[in-house]
């Protein structure tokens, strides 16, 4: 049985599905807190034991990259890694 993967335009590896409950940081939204049924990286450098990175809340992984938001309508708002969705960078 193949796993699907998700692949985001914030993170260079590949993200899995996970159904384990950890209290860690997003990397989408950078919020820590518990994380469940969400996503993580395989890759070494993102994940170990003296990194424990590389996770994804479920809503984080699976929103999209893009939004259109009445409140903002200058032009589209683009999620970014760095500074997440707290603060447009163009206007």
């Amino acid at each position: 049985m193949e796993v699907s993967t998700l692949e985001l335009p914030i993170h260079k590896h590949p993200l899995y599905p996970s159904t384990r409950f950890l209290h860690a940081r997003c990397e989408g939204c950078r919020v820590r807190g518990h994380i469940y049924g969400g996503y993580r990286c395989n890759d070494s450098g993102c994940y170990n034991n003296a990194n424990p990175g590389g996770w994804f809340h479920k809503e984080c992984g699976e929103s999209p990259s893009e939004i259109n938001h009445p409140s903002h309508p200058e032009h589209p708002l683009t999620f970014n890694a760095k500074t997440g969705y707290k603060r447009c960078h163009l206007c």
